[in-house]
């Protein structure tokens, strides 16, 4: 029954939203293009708030109904912890780690990732006078900008479940010296620059503070909470 009620949601996602997959193509093609066609309404394009929705919902699916990540994540922690102290024995700590990354990996991610989108859009509104036109345009470019990079994570997710945990950190490790070497792909498909003209070049580097700043915030939130969980649960 899962499977069939997999499918027909994948089946009735993809008829409805007939044009995402030429969404996804001209984004990774000329995202510029795509998101000035999306400021004049025109309907070749799924607009972005549902393009980021769609692909945040198969990755929700994928990850919880064929993934099991709790069993998952618990195999990688045990592995991690006898390959750095000769022990499989868990503690709480590890528990909780691990239960961390099941929930992060499975559903955890998408409210983050939400979140973020709508404190950096926050974030621009207060340093730019924007009217409604140029808000709506970079909200658009927020959504279409994280939808396709999403597509990293969920990659990246299913490597995590699939490849057995020295494997893993080899390709994490692999992944790092790529994303050191200036291999930028690796984290996003399309840098925020090809989402405006040259001479726009400001706008971007206001796209990149934001981005940090929310990347603080967010980690800040999440750092608190955590630490509060463990405080209080020991």
């Amino acid at each position: 029954m899962n499977k069939k009620f997999f499918l027909g949601l994948v089946k009735e996602g993809i008829g409805y939203e007939s044009g995402f997959i030429r969404t996804l193509i001209d984004l990774l093609k000329n995202p510029k293009m795509v998101v000035e066609a999306s400021a004049k309404n025109d309907l070749t394009y799924v607009n972005p708030v549902k393009f980021l929705v769609t692909i945040c919902s198969y990755f929700v699916l994928v990850n919880s109904f064929f993934i099991d990540w709790d069993t998952v994540s618990l195999n990688h922690v045990k592995e991690i912890k006898y390959l750095t102290s000769g022990t499989k024995q868990l503690n709480e700590l590890d528990i909780f780690e691990a239960n961390f990354l099941a929930t992060i990996f499975s559903t955890g991610i998408i409210p983050l990732l939400m979140t973020f989108v709508i404190i950096q859009l926050f974030l621009i509104s207060r340093k730019e006078n924007l009217n409604p036109i140029q808000f709506e345009y970079h909200k658009d470019v927020l959504f279409y900008y994280n939808g396709i990079n999403v597509l990293l994570t969920f990659v990246f997710s299913i490597i995590a479940a699939l490849l057995s945990t020295k494997l893993f950190i080899l390709f994490i490790i692999l992944y790092s010296v790529l994303y050191f070497a200036g291999y930028r792909k690796v984290m996003e498909l399309k840098p925020i620059s090809n989402y405006f003209n040259e001479e726009q070049n400001d706008i971007v580097q206001l796209h990149n503070k934001t981005q940090k700043k929310t990347t603080f915030y967010l980690g800040l939130i999440v750092g608190i909470f955590l630490l509060a969980y463990v405080t209080f649960t020991n």
